[in-house]
């Protein structure tokens, strides 16, 4: 969410720019010749914008995790969760490189360790064929396969995508900005919102269920 706000902003901006240097560009052979290029720079808390230049996205990596699986499973990360219930427990992770290499899970707890933020780039470029951007994927995956979890905890503003759920109970309490989708099936669910966050258990079979609403969900 963060990042699409900051492409937004990013794209508002050099729009207006681009309006402005568009009607400069017809009295100028060379900028209509040759376009221009702008670069929009977000790294931590700073943000800049480089003229002339076409900026490069910091690369991307996938790391694999140790974890023996547990019944519960919290998750405090800006990121999309993927969860798969399977035989086999794995967890994969995908995304900038200075943000891939943060990330932990220990005791059923998903989380970043401190370290440097990733950089998410926005480059704007006019030329011949028009106004185009491209942007940089600075978000992390996270996919996770295990047997039994049961419980989820999503904290912050951090997605979850249950697949293929099939245990006897389901519990899920979500706070913060987090939206969680589940798939599956379970005899017994409970559910305990609060914050903005977003719930779509259409998916979901249950036979009996608790609910829990407050703030603004």
């Amino acid at each position: 969410m963060i990042r699409k706000l900051f492409i937004v902003a990013g794209a508002g901006f050099v729009l207006s720019v681009a309006c402005l240097s568009g009607a400069a560009a017809l009295a100028s052979k060379d900028m209509a010749a040759g376009g221009w290029n702008w670069s929009l720079i977000e790294h931590g808390d700073n943000i800049r914008f480089l003229k002339r230049t076409t900026a490069e996205a910091e690369p991307s990596v996938t790391r694999t995790l140790e974890w023996a699986g547990a019944k519960a499973l919290s998750i405090d990360i800006p990121a999309e969760v993927v969860y798969t219930q399977s035989p086999n427990v794995s967890v994969s992770v995908t995304g900038p490189k200075s943000l891939a290499e943060r990330v932990r899970i220990d005791a059923g707890r998903l989380y970043l360790v401190d370290g440097a933020d990733a950089q998410n780039v926005v480059n704007f470029k006019w030329g011949h064929d028009g106004f185009n951007v491209q942007t940089s994927d600075g978000d992390l995956k996270i996919v996770i396969s295990a047997p039994e979890v049961e419980r989820f905890i999503v904290s912050g503003i951090s997605d979850l995508d249950i697949k293929a759920y099939d245990r006897p109970s389901l519990e899920l309490t979500i706070s913060g900005t987090g939206d969680v989708d589940a798939v599956g099936r379970t005899q017994a669910l409970k559910l305990d919102m609060s914050g903005t966050g977003d719930a779509d258990l259409e998916g979901l079979r249950t036979n009996d269920a608790e609910v829990t609403l407050s703030g603004t969900t």
